[in-house]
């Protein structure tokens, strides 16, 4: 999740049944270059585990180098293949790497070489192809390179809100011998086991299911009182900007408040107003 999954949000996803947790992406080159962008886009702590970093890279050396520097802090390092926003792809990341199938295998293979040990993951994040071969041999590639795991969104460049293709999935999962994550339109428990069941696949991955509730993993509802509790005890204890801690209330109450609630709520400006308006409302217990 661009800009979402940072350290108080994941921590929050690790109290409700997430298992693996994704950095938000991160710039490669910005994150060798830049100490300061390494300590604001990637804090972490000794709770903050298994915690895979995903990286936009487009140089095979730039990603074997962050594989390098993470090893050892971290259980992987990930490749964004999936993105299709249009500044992402303007320079030269994200999904459109899809269409560089060689690029794509070296930067995979460089960071494997750069660190053999298999217990360090080296994985993929990518979209499909309309083209059922054209999507396995892409698959094949990435394996073969050297990555141990691939996460697939079930939808080309150009879907949004289609249906994700299962039986594209599927066919990976029988074809690869490395470990195939389903992401795709998962908006609650029940959904992330039929997507399990209907292809045979080693996880699901989430993103905006659970911006709009972090306890999906463990079957809460929309704005279940003890998650955003939960959330407001993180806030407050790990000190973060007002702005992140309100803009995922946002996302956790969309579905949940009226429309007049959420008006008020969306105008709210400082951390003392939102705990009091949440408190008033029975929101959260804290």
């Amino acid at each position: 999740m661009v800009r979402y999954s940072r350290l108080p949000f994941r921590a929050l996803c690790r109290k409700f049944n997430v298992d693996v947790c994704f950095s938000p992406m991160l710039i490669s080159d910005s994150f060798i270059n830049s100490a300061s962008a390494r300590d604001a886009d990637l804090r972490s702590n000794a709770e903050d585990g298994p915690l895979v970093v995903q990286f936009a890279a487009n140089k095979g050396e730039d990603f074997a180098k962050v594989a390098q520097m993470l090893y050892g802090h971290c259980e992987g390092i990930d490749l964004n293949c999936g993105c299709p926003q249009r500044w992402v792809n303007a320079l030269n990341y994200g999904d459109i790497l899809m269409k560089q199938p060689e690029l794509l295998a070296d930067i995979v293979l460089q960071a494997r070489r750069a660190i053999p040990d298999s217990e360090f993951s080296i994985s993929v994040k990518t979209r499909v192809f309309d083209d059922l071969h054209t999507t396995i041999e892409m698959a094949r590639r990435i394996e073969k390179a050297g990555a141990t795991m691939l996460s697939i969104h079930g939808r080309t460049h150009g879907e949004r809100d289609h249906p994700v293709r299962i039986e594209t999935i599927s066919t990976i999962v029988e074809t690869l011998s490395i470990p195939v994550n389903y992401n795709g339109s998962i908006r609650t428990r029940e959904d992330a086991q039929l997507a399990y069941e209907s292809t045979g696949v080693g996880g699901v991955m989430v993103a905006r299911g659970l911006l709009h509730n972090p306890g999906l993993f463990d079957d809460r509802r929309l704005g279940d009182p003890e998650v955003l509790t939960e959330w407001t005890k993180i806030a407050l204890e790990l000190g973060i900007p007002y702005s992140s801690y309100h803009k995922h209330l946002m996302y956790m109450l969309d579905k949940v408040t009226t429309r007049p609630e959420t008006r008020v709520f969306n105008s709210l400006q400082s951390m003392l107003q939102a705990v009091s308006w949440l408190r008033e409302r029975n929101y959260i217990y804290c």
